[in-house]
């Protein structure tokens, strides 16, 4: 039964751990468009430049320009299947394959923070920026507190606030504070782990 098909029937039990996980990253996974384009067009320039080296060998027309073709053939025919320099070199391209194979596989940040839903067949999200501009705008809401940076993480959220007071004893457990209660409100579907750290401005 798919999502659509259990609201229209009133099923809304809440979805199981690995369907929001699978959901989530459908929605929110890294395309790794960049990366991919870019491994295409070196394997699609490779293959174009061997292409035209070896045709323009076979009919003789300025061979070698880009690649020592001739050279590379009289190599071929002098090396066996078992000689060191054809192991190594397939035992390179294959360590690059593999490389490229767990690139491909390895999960990858998430474009955007996942939060909780009531409808368990929507799936909402916040941005990195989005969700650093949200932080840093609770921690400024702290009396004492002038402005604040924010990095966020995967699981963690590191603050660093700025106060123009000389004893900024308190600041920080106010601070955290804030910052929890928003982020409670917003509820993110993993509740990132909170630093802060508080330091006095000097003029």
């Amino acid at each position: 039964m798919t999502g659509m098909d259990a609201a229209r029937t009133g099923d809304l039990r809440p979805p199981s751990r690995r369907a929001v996980r699978r959901a989530v990253r459908r929605s929110f996974g890294p395309r790794r468009v960049l990366p991919s384009v870019v491994t295409a067009a070196l394997l699609a320039a490779a293959a174009i430049i061997l292409a035209a080296e070896v045709i323009g060998a076979l009919v003789g027309r300025s061979p070698g320009v880009l690649l020592p073709i001739v050279d590379l053939a009289r190599l071929g025919r002098s090396l066996r299947w078992d000689d060191v320099l054809v192991l190594a070199v397939a035992s390179l391209l294959a360590a690059l394959g593999l490389l490229l194979l767990l690139l491909a596989l390895r999960p990858g940040r998430l474009r955007a923070i996942p939060l909780r839903s009531e409808d368990p067949n929507v799936v909402l999200g916040i941005a990195w920026a989005d969700l650093r501009r949200y932080v840093a705008r609770a921690a400024q809401s702290v009396d004492g507190v002038d402005r604040a940076r924010v990095r966020v993480r995967r699981h963690g959220v590191r603050v660093r606030a700025v106060s123009p007071l000389h004893d900024v004893a308190g600041l920080t457990e106010q601070v955290h504070g804030a910052v929890g209660e928003r982020l409670s409100a917003l509820a993110p579907l993993h509740r990132p782990h909170v630093r802060v750290t508080v330091r006095h401005r000097e003029e």
